[in-house]
């Protein structure tokens, strides 16, 4: 099951998260948007990733493959508006466990 890298919340399954998933790759959670595989994140959750290409506001836009596996959507058990994109690795800068 994914690893919970960071997250905006104490329970880090209800709002935006990063989570690492067993083969390394990235599952972030975040608020959906108008474009699909695209969610928007707090820039403050991922400031690595930072950049004026990928930043709304004071929001991070993240695309990626949208997660549609059935045991990993039960685990995330996203709420109404939020959905989650896989990136991998390469295309991101590392991230490592944080306490924010």
């Amino acid at each position: 099951m994914p690893e919970i890298l960071r997250s905006s919340c104490d329970n880090g399954t209800t709002c935006p998260t990063i989570h690492r998933a067993d083969d390394g790759a990235f599952i972030v959670q975040g608020y959906q948007t108008a474009s699909h595989g695209t969610v928007r994140i707090p820039v403050w959750l991922a400031t690595e990733w930072d950049s004026p290409a990928r930043r709304h506001g004071d929001d991070l836009l993240v695309a990626g493959q949208l997660v549609t596996d059935p045991s990993i959507l039960a685990y995330l058990d996203l709420p109404v508006g939020e959905a989650a994109v896989i990136v991998r690795p390469a295309d991101v800068p590392a991230l490592g466990v944080s306490s924010c």
